[in-house]
Parts: structure tokens; sequence; C-alpha cells
């Protein structure tokens, strides 16, 4: 039981943080008027690479606890969510780089769908590790 409370109390984390940096932070920065476009994007650039750094070692500790753990029925939804990490750094991140290179260096750009998959992306990552966090106030409130 100890096993399968520490990875729900991992995937809280984990969700907290997606929270916090994508849905908070991230946008904020953007209307923050001392900072520029150009920073601002740099900044953010740095931010998602530390921060998807960050949620694959809750991703692989959730994983790995969920395994040695004697019930884990549940875990659907962390493997769903690892899947949408591992897309958006290996599918999405990678275009969206190279976007805020080319902002970088000063080119004017049409818009691109690859920003508003990975916010939709980061919604439902969000949404799935909720429902996976969900039997951890379960074990809080009846265990």
């Amino acid at each position: 039981m100890f096993l399968s409370t520490a990875s729900y109390l991992l995937g809280t984390l984990w969700a907290g943080m997606v929270i916090g940096i994508s849905f908070v932070a991230q946008p904020a920065k953007f209307k923050t008027p001392q900072l520029t476009r150009v920073a601002a994007l740099a900044t953010g650039r740095q931010i998602f690479r530390s921060m998807h750094a960050a949620e694959a070692v809750l991703a692989s500790a959730c994983i790995l606890l969920s395994i040695f753990s004697a019930g884990h029925n549940a875990d659907k939804p962390l493997y769903l969510a690892t899947g949408i990490l591992l897309m958006q750094v290996f599918a999405l991140m990678p275009p969206l780089s190279r976007r805020v290179d080319l902002l970088l260096a000063g080119k004017e750009l049409h818009g691109s769908s690859h920003h508003l998959i990975f916010a939709v992306l980061e919604v439902i990552k969000l949404a799935l590790l909720i429902v996976f966090a969900l039997p951890l106030f379960t074990l809080t409130y009846h265990g």
C-alpha cells in the first residue's frame, strides 16, 4: 500500500507542477509588460525543457512505484499521461523550438497548430493525472 500511495502522491505533485507552470506561470509571463516577447520566448523554451525533464523523472518514479505495488489496476491514466508527455517532448517540442528560433531571429511567422495541440494535450494530461491520483483521496479518507 505504501508504494501505491507514494505513486499517487508523485502523480499529484506532477499534476500540481503542470498547473503551476503551464497554466499559471507561462501565461503570466506573456502579460508582463517589462518582459520583451523575445525574452519571454527564450525563457519559456528553457522553462519547458526543465519542466519536461522533471516530468520525466516523476513519470518514471510513478510507473516504477506502481509496477512494484501490490495492486496497480488504476494505472491506465498514468500510462496515457506519460504517453502524452512523450508526444509533447518528441513530436511537438522540436517544431515549436524551431519556431522560437525563427521568431528570435526576427522572422514573422504565420499561425501554427502545434501550440494549440500542445495546449490541448496539456489539459488532457492534467485530467489524466487527476484521475490517476483519485485513489490517494480514497485511501486518505476511507483507508
